[in-house]
């Protein structure tokens, strides 16, 4: 028999494997006596991420198979990091003399889960431990474990780039109070991704309650790059001041800087878990085929999903991309494309498939043909097929679209077959001289069941080219317009103030067309714009001063 021979077989306290960052836990482990020796006094070291405490423990009677238990208090006892601690209990001399066998002297690991609260770091420059996390990946990991109140990381100044892929599952405990914020303090999160599988740079993949400010996340991958993306009942999370970025002039639909959607791996897929009140504000999204997505519920619309003061550009097809949602607003955006030259159709801010209660206001959309004046691309500056209800009309208040420069098709507002909208307070101004062709629209709606309101808005037409252009284009009877600046006088095509049964040639015309029931109180003529070069188009005509009307739930009246 083997005269000197012990084991440490487990740990018993801490008893539970979820305990908190900070508090110091006594560490009870047991020992056996695997020899022919009785052990009166042993050796014992613990480990805990790497580092040991040792401690040798006296007055001990372990007879030959017996067990005892011994306990590292005061200054040998344990404390915990954030996240995930794995510990191990050793053995070493006994009586004073070597242990003769080491097959059994290590106890299994046992993991404990420290829920996070507080502030931590995240410093590439430091390794991991205490309050700092080396990597966003060691951060979201110790996130794994839970939270035990509000959680902030702070990215060290100076510190990135970090080139990770990352994903934030739901957290236990994240709450309204318990909130998770990384103040990413101007740093990149960039990542190259070439699985159509995950083809992310950050994915919150059903996590609740997460704050992002002042981060850049690139995607940089030639096919894949879902900067920023949302899904899984991903719900209660705010994005400030961040920069979302794909490749400049990338043409691939998984091109996606900033989206919500209900799949892993697309920015539009509808599926059935996307995610709700969900606030993306002060935030650049630059490139893409789509630019900023909030997609929801194929059988049930999201709901309370936010877009304020962004700035949507350099997309190939669609700016500002909105289905399936239930009361979304988009308000104070700036959408245009200024430096791409890799061109396409342009749908400015594009709400669509089962989209009711709708706030889009304040926005301006213009130059979506800036590298490429002479393109025959058509623009949608508003661009709706979907119909609101009686009570929950989609509204569309106090938008300027503007500096529509190009050679092809132009609709100020698509509204086709959209009932139950209000158009209210809105500037379209179409006014490039150096066009060439192409037809154009300011407020295009040909909606049938009714509920349709335009009312107070500015629409001028100076445009060139040969194509033939209309203020307003209404199919239905029952549509209220009244109260509108209609300003027409290009120097080329054919001219018309409205098309409702046909086209309108004058202002006389179309308030005569439908039984006079359009446009009675409107004016038609030049708005006179303060400085359209700097981009402030305050009508200065005083004819048609405070003609408006202050319409339901506004409180301002830029007439």
């Amino acid at each position: 028999p083997i005269t000197y021979n012990a084991a440490a077989t487990a740990i018993v306290k801490p008893a539970s494997t979820s305990i908190s960052v900070g508090p110091s836990y006594d560490l009870e482990v047991v020992v056996q006596n695997n020899g022919s020796t009785t052990i009166t006094s042993l050796a014992v070291s613990y480990s805990i991420n790497g580092n040991i405490v040792s401690d040798n423990f006296t007055g001990l009677n372990i007879p030959a198979c017996g067990t005892d238990t011994v306990l590292f208090t005061g200054s040998k006892s344990i404390s915990f990091s954030a996240g995930y601690n794995e510990v191990r209990a050793f053995t070493g001399d006994i009586n004073s003399n070597t242990d003769c066998q080491h097959s059994y002297d290590t106890s299994a690991a046992y993991g404990y889960c420290a829920l996070l609260s507080g502030n931590f770091t995240i410093n590439s420059a430091l390794p991991t431990g205490g309050n700092n996390f080396q990597t966003f990946t060691a951060a979201v990991n110790a996130l794994n474990c839970g939270v035990a109140g509000p959680v902030v990381f702070d990215v060290a100044v100076g510190s990135g780039p970090y080139n990770e892929q990352i994903s934030i599952p739901q957290v236990a405990g994240a709450s309204a109070i318990n909130t998770i914020t990384f103040n990413g303090n101007g740093e990149t999160l960039t990542y190259a991704a070439t699985l159509s599988t995950a083809p992310h740079t950050l994915v919150l993949n059903g996590a609740d309650y997460i704050t992002v400010n002042n981060l850049n996340i690139t995607g940089t991958g030639a096919t894949y790059a879902l900067s920023c993306h949302l899904w899984n009942n991903a719900d209660y999370n705010n994005f400030n001041n961040c920069v979302f970025t794909c490749p400049a002039n990338g043409t691939a639909t998984t091109h996606v800087p900033f989206s919500i959607s209900g799949t892993a791996t697309t920015g539009t897929g509808t599926g059935v878990a996307c995610g709700s009140n969900n606030i993306i504000t002060n935030c650049n999204t630059v490139s893409g085929y789509y630019n900023l997505c909030v997609v929801g519920s194929s059988t049930l619309p999201n709901t309370g999903n936010q877009v304020i003061n962004c700035h949507a550009q350099d997309f190939y097809f669609y700016g500002i991309y909105c289905t399936y949602q239930n009361g979304v607003v988009v308000r104070g955006n700036l959408v245009d494309r200024p430096n791409r030259t890799t061109l396409s159709t342009f749908y400015g801010i594009y709400i669509m498939t089962q989209s009711t209660n709708a706030l889009v206001e304040n926005n301006r959309i213009r130059n979506p043909f800036a590298q490429l004046l002479t393109s025959g691309s058509t623009a949608y500056g508003i661009y709706s097929t979907s119909d609101g209800a009686l009570g929950t009309e989609n509204k569309y208040y106090n938008n300027i679209i503007s500096d529509m420069k190009s050679d092809g098709i132009i609709y100020g507002f698509y509204l086709s077959g959209a009932d139950f909208v209000k158009v209210y307070h809105n500037t379209v101004s179409l006014d490039y001289a150096g066009s060439l062709s192409g037809t154009t629209y300011g407020i295009f709606n040909t909606g049938t069941l009714g509920g349709i309101d335009v009312r107070n808005n500015i629409v001028s037409i100076t445009r060139g080219g040969s194509g033939t252009k209309y203020c307003l284009y209404y199919s239905n009877a029952g549509t209220i317009s009244n109260k509108n600046v209609l300003y027409l006088n290009s120097p080329a095509g054919l001219n018309y103030h409205g098309y409702y049964l046909g086209a309108q040639a004058t202002f006389a015309n179309w308030q005569a067309v439908n039984a006079n029931a359009f446009d009675q109180q409107s004016v038609a003529a030049n708005p006179l714009y303060f400085s359209p070069a700097t981009n402030d188009y305050t009508p200065t005509e005083l004819l048609f001063n405070n003609i408006g009307e202050l319409c339901p739930a506004l409180i301002y009246d830029n007439l």
